[in-house]
C-alpha cells in the first residue's frame, strides 16, 4: 500500500518534471508539499525574477527558504502562525507552477486541471487558500476579486472535488507591490479565515 507520503512526494516530483510549458528550462516549478497538511494553498504563477533566480529549487529544499518577504513568509504572518507549524500544515501549489512569458491563459488551464484536482484529493485539506485574481477564476466565477472575496465573507466558498466540498477563502495575493493587500475586505476574510483553523497542539509543528 502507498503512503500518503510517498503519494504526496509522488505527485510533487512530477509537477517538478513537467516540461510542457518549459521545454529548455532547468528551472524548478514552485511547489511544496507536506503529507500531513490541512491547509492547501494556491497561487498565481512565479515572479519573473523569483523564476530566473530559481526560488523553486530553494522551494523544494524548504518553502521558507527563500525572500523573507515572500508569499509564504507573509502568509505566515496573516495568520499568526509560526513557519515551523506552516512547514507540516502547507501543501502549495499554483494555477501555473512555472513562469511562462508567452501562453499564460494556456498555462493557467493545463497546469490547473491536470495538477490542484489531484492535490485536493491527494491532501483533503481542511480549508484552501486562494492567494490573488488568477487562482480564484478557478475556484470561482466574478467579475472583481472583490465580488469573490465578498462572497467568502458572507456566504461562503466551496469547491468540491468528488464528493466532497472544501471550504475557499479568496484573499488579494500577499506581493508586497499589491497595495490592496492591506484592505479591509482584506481583514475580514482573513478574521474568518483565523476562525476557521484548527489550532494544533504544539508538540504537532
Amino acid at each position: 500500500m502507498v503512503s500518503s507520503h510517498e503519494e504526496s512526494s509522488s505527485l510533487l516530483k512530477e509537477i517538478r518534471e513537467c516540461d510542457l510549458c518549459r521545454k529548455y528550462s532547468k528551472h524548478t516549478p514552485f511547489v511544496y508539499g507536506s503529507c500531513g497538511a490541512d491547509l492547501l494553498v494556491v497561487s498565481e504563477m512565479p515572479p519573473r525574477k523569483a523564476w530566473d533566480d530559481n526560488i523553486g529549487e530553494k522551494w523544494r529544499k524548504d518553502l521558507f527558504a527563500c525572500r523573507e518577504k515572500g508569499a509564504p513568509h507573509t502568509l505566515c504572518e496573516w495568520l499568526g502562525m509560526k513557519k515551523e507549524e506552516a512547514r507540516e500544515r502547507f501543501f502549495w501549489i499554483q494555477r501555473a507552477n512555472c513562469y511562462v512569458n508567452e501562453g499564460k491563459e494556456y498555462a493557467f488551464q493545463h497546469c490547473s486541471s491536470k495538477y490542484i484536482p489531484r492535490a485536493i484529493s491527494l491532501v483533503r485539506p481542511k480549508v484552501i487558500i486562494i492567494l490573488g485574481r488568477s487562482a480564484a477564476q478557478y475556484f470561482t466565477q466574478f467579475e472583481k476579486l472583490e465580488d469573490a472575496m465578498e462572497k467568502t465573507i458572507k456566504e461562503g466558498v466551496e469547491y468540491k472535488v468528488g464528493d466532497k466540498e472544501y471550504p475557499c477563502f479568496v484573499l488579494y495575493h500577499p506581493s508586497p507591490a499589491n497595495p490592496k493587500r492591506k484592505t479591509e475586505i482584506q481583514k475580514e476574510v482573513l478574521n474568518k479565515l483565523k476562525a476557521h483553523l484548527v489550532v494544533r497542539p504544539s508538540n504537532e509543528t
